[in-house]
Parts: structure tokens; C-alpha cells; sequence
């Protein structure tokens, strides 16, 4: 069973670019906001600044022979509001395109956690697995001892590790693979040190291989972590 997944790499991909600059003004909502506290801060200056200026416009008049820079103190607290809402556009573009990757390499690797089956041999005939009968069996319920057929083309069905433990948190569900995103953690405050590279380093290293990694809740709980590589044609010998 051949397996390709399509890969996002570019900085800014157009599929996800027309996406992101409407999410950019939809997160502008003040129920999405507040979920970022720094950046509900900027966003109520960004309120309140415009307010001030638009007031400073229409209050600026002066009598007749003042002096003074009324309009020019309107015109540089506009000029800040402006700048504040952009910051706020722009963290708001920056999460939507993050969010779109995560969602592309999440259904590309859904893919991946639906195809993934071994060929498991039944039983060797004269401890010979050539000519041996095999039944299709998910890569996951292999075991220590199983004897898998692969073709070139094929992905190897290497590793799975699974435990039994809470499973992924709930605030990554549908986006697995942002665990293995740079300085990620399963949980932003835990007793257990680390900084959250452990999974990153892990995906660097399969990539490198042409092979991909998973995650994603394991029937009856616990996470599980699935690795695959592709067997390639041996080079001939010199």
C-alpha cells in the first residue's frame, strides 16, 4: 500500500493565505480576543486610543487667534491607533495561519493513521516466510515476534509506542501534530521539567528518513505515537 502526503512548506501557501487574512478580522470578536490576555490588552487599547482620537477631531475647535496643535495631537493618537490595530490584525493573521497548517498536516496524517497496515505473516512454512500466507493487520496491533511482508514503495510499519496514561490533551484535538511543533508541551504548566523539544527532535529525525510520525488517542486511553518509514530499493553494490 503506497501512501503520499502532500507537505505545506512555503512561508505563505496561497491555499492558505485568503483563509487566514478573513480569519485575521473574524478573530476580531471580543469572545476570541479574551482568550489571549496580552493580546486582549492591545486590543482594548486599541478601543479606547481610537476612541480618544476620533474625540480629539471632533472637540479639537479652538477660538479664533489659539494656538496650539489640536489636530496634530488628534492626527498621532489615530496614528498609534492605527498602529495598535494592526498588531492586533496581524497576531490574529499569524494564529490563523498557523491553525491552517496544523489543519492541512492533520488530515494529511489522518490519512496516514487510516492506511497504515502490515502484511503479518500467519505462519512461517518451514520456518521460511516465502510463499507464507498473511492477513492485512494495522500497524498498531503489531507485537514484538511479528513477522511483516513489505514491498518497495512501501511504508515499514517500525514503531508504535503506546501508554496508559490521560491520552493528548484535549486542546490539540484535530491538530495533533502541533505536539511536535518546537518548545510544545502537552501541558503549558507541569511539574515535569523539559521545554517541549523531545517530539520535535523525534519528527526532525523521521522526516530526515522519509518516513512520517503520529499521534493521536489510543483505543481504550492512553496516547499512542506511531513511526513508519518507506523501504526503498537497496543501492547495488560498487
Amino acid at each position: 500500500m503506497t501512501l503520499t502526503i502532500k507537505k505545506t512548506n512555503q512561508l505563505l501557501d496561497p491555499a492558505l493565505l485568503k483563509p487566514a487574512i478573513i480569519a485575521a478580522f473574524t478573530k476580531l470578536s471580543p469572545a476570541v480576543q479574551w482568550r489571549n490576555p496580552v493580546m486582549f490588552v492591545v486590543y482594548i487599547g486599541s478601543i479606547l486610543t481610537t476612541l480618544l482620537g476620533f474625540q480629539a477631531l471632533q472637540g479639537g475647535s479652538k477660538p479664533s487667534g489659539a494656538t496650539g496643535g489640536s489636530a496634530g495631537s488628534a492626527g498621532f493618537t489615530l496614528a498609534v491607533a492605527l498602529w495598535l490595530w494592526f498588531t492586533v490584525l496581524f497576531a490574529n493573521f499569524a494564529e490563523a495561519m498557523a491553525e491552517g497548517r496544523a489543519q492541512a498536516q492533520a488530515a494529511s496524517l489522518r490519512g496516514l493513521k487510516k492506511s497504515t497496515w502490515a502484511k503479518k505473516f500467519k505462519e512461517p512454512v518451514g520456518n521460511i516466510f516465502h510463499g507464507a500466507t498473511w492477513l492485512p493487520e494495522q500497524a498498531e496491533n503489531l507485537r514484538k515476534g511479528d513477522v511483516v511482508f513489505i514491498e518497495t514503495g512501501e511504508m515499514v510499519p517500525l514503531l508504535c509506542v503506546r501508554d496508559h496514561g490521560p491520552g493528548l490533551p484535549p486542546a490539540v484535538k484535530g491538530r495533533e501534530s502541533a505536539l511536535f511543533d518546537k518548545f510544545t508541551r502537552g501541558k503549558a504548566e507541569s511539574a515535569t521539567p523539559g521545554v517541549g523539544l523531545g517530539l520535535a527532535i523525534c519528527k526532525a529525525v523521521v522526516d530526515k528518513h522519509g518516513g512520517q510520525i503520529v499521534a493521536r488517542n489510543a483505543s481504550g486511553g492512553g496516547a499512542l505515537f506511531c513511526v513508519t518509514l518507506p523501504r526503498h530499493t537497496p543501492p547495488e553494490a560498487a
